[in-house]
């Protein structure tokens, strides 16, 4: 694998978003098999961060791209 998908952070779990102030960051990041690390600053800390949050993609199960943040480093 080798490319772009959408990447994007929420307040709220997207299929609860009622207005744009809940996605506080989407922008397309380049994907390669095998491990990474992706890296974000953010202003406020989300809730969930997904890959493919629109689901553009055919996929078995989309669960493996929905991210729980963790409060409390």
């Amino acid at each position: 694998m080798d490319e772009e998908m959408e990447l994007a952070a929420f307040l709220t779990h997207p299929k609860n978003i009622e207005n744009d102030q809940e996605i506080v960051f989407s922008q397309k990041v380049r994907i390669k098999s095998g491990k990474g690390q992706l890296k974000i600053r953010l202003d406020q800390i989300p809730e969930i961060i997904v890959l493919d949050p629109w689901g553009t993609r055919t996929e078995q199960s989309r669960k493996d791209n929905f991210f729980q943040t963790k409060i409390g480093f």
